[in-house]
């Protein structure tokens, strides 16, 4: 790790910082969240449903 962070502090960069042109967007992000979500949700659910049958 600290050979990653000596590289990182050694590199030169423009003072308007690095841009990387062929770089693609990240579009799997919203599907990724709202997935997350839904099982965050149902597993609240399953949890509270749970606890009414105890």
């Amino acid at each position: 790790m600290n050979d990653v962070i000596r590289a990182v502090n050694e590199m030169e960069l423009p003072e308007e910082g690095v841009i990387f042109p062929e770089a693609s967007p990240v579009l799997a992000t919203p599907g990724a969240f709202l997935g997350g979500v839904a099982i965050s949700s149902a597993i609240i659910g399953a949890y509270e449903l749970g606890r009414q049958a105890g």
